[in-house]
């Protein structure tokens, strides 16, 4: 994948995942969030766990294409759950943190239980192996 080539041993990398259907002003704030980091990724999953691409919604291609507007690096997956991603950037960079910016919605989905055959020890790889954290946004919109 060479997602981040440039980026230094240790690198601490956001990652905002999303449907991208869409890109919002609330994506762009929470991709801004935080200070302290080395990349900033938009992340777009070609497969999701909860739903399929529906007539009328944009292509991943025109996706993509909306996404590059908002200025970060951008990452294509096949893989419908936070616990596979994780696992597939910790096996591109064992080194980095990545920290999974998300709202509400889908910290609850992070531990819903139906997404797990074995939710402990896939959480368990998710935070400890695969060196990923949940970043919970919460607040107003910045406008600039």
């Amino acid at each position: 994948m060479s997602l981040l080539p440039h980026l230094r041993h240790g690198a601490k990398v956001l990652i905002l995942d999303s449907s991208f259907n869409p890109p919002t002003l609330a994506h762009l704030a929470l991709a801004r969030c935080g200070n302290d980091y080395d990349a900033r990724i938009l992340m777009l999953s070609t497969t999701n766990a909860d739903k399929k691409l529906a007539p009328g919604d944009a292509t991943i291609a025109q996706r993509q294409s909306m996404m590059a507007l908002l200025g970060f690096h951008i990452a294509v997956i096949d893989e419908p759950t936070f616990v596979g991603k994780a696992r597939r950037l910790h096996a591109e960079m064992p080194s980095a943190t990545w920290d999974f910016v998300m709202g509400w919605d889908t910290v609850e989905r992070v531990f819903a239980e139906r997404y797990y055959k074995d939710m402990v020890a896939e959480l368990r790889g998710f935070f400890f192996e695969s060196r990923a954290r949940i970043v919970y946004a919460q607040g107003r919109i910045r406008r600039d």
